[in-house]
């Protein structure tokens, strides 16, 4: 998705327009070798977008425990179980400016919080938070992006949800398949 983003904002010339993008990873520190080489080779990519590349412990789902349903990436009382060193230039625990921000909190719930935060931190008028998911993965995120309801919508876009007041959640790639992704 941060190819066809750069791709239309060069095209429609948006950075002379004052249209500012914002790209943000929530790593969880236990991640395939692949997407760690891309997110290095994609943070940072293009001089006209900003990055936040962040690394804090939020709660975080856990499918493969059976005494457990979520852990702590990144867990400030255990460094010394974390899968890989925080990478350089990530925010994380020691250096972050979230003034929202509590160890332990939900991943969804930090998502929120941090998107609205660079809304008021940017001054912005409106913030459209682009999210790619794969819903062949769940049924529950099929039925989160295609569902009829109109209330938290941005018009009509069905692909959409608000999360704040001129800050929308778009899905604009959610039908892909794992096969088409690599």
């Amino acid at each position: 998705m941060l190819e066809l983003v750069h791709r239309y904002y060069e095209e429609n010339e948006l950075e002379a327009k004052g249209v500012k993008v914002s790209v943000y990873y929530l790593d969880y520190e236990g991640n395939y070798q692949e997407t760690k080489d891309y997110i290095e080779r994609s943070m940072g990519k293009y001089p006209s977008f900003d990055y936040y590349h962040i690394c804090m412990p939020v709660s975080a789902s856990c499918g493969i425990s059976m005494s457990q349903s979520t852990w702590l990436p990144w867990d400030p009382e255990h460094p010394e179980l974390w899968l890989n060193p925080i990478p350089k230039g990530a925010i994380h625990l020691q250096n972050h400016n979230f003034p929202f921000f509590q160890v332990g909190m939900s991943d969804y719930d930090f998502q929120s919080k941090f998107c609205q935060w660079l809304h008021q931190e940017t001054k912005a008028e409106r913030t459209a938070v682009l999210v790619g998911i794969r819903a062949q993965e769940s049924l529950n995120r099929f039925n989160a992006v295609t569902r009829e309801e109109t209330f938290s919508r941005f018009g009509m876009t069905n692909y959409s949800h608000r999360i704040f007041h001129n800050v929308f959640n778009f899905y604009p790639m959610y039908d892909w398949l794992f096969e088409d992704v690599g």
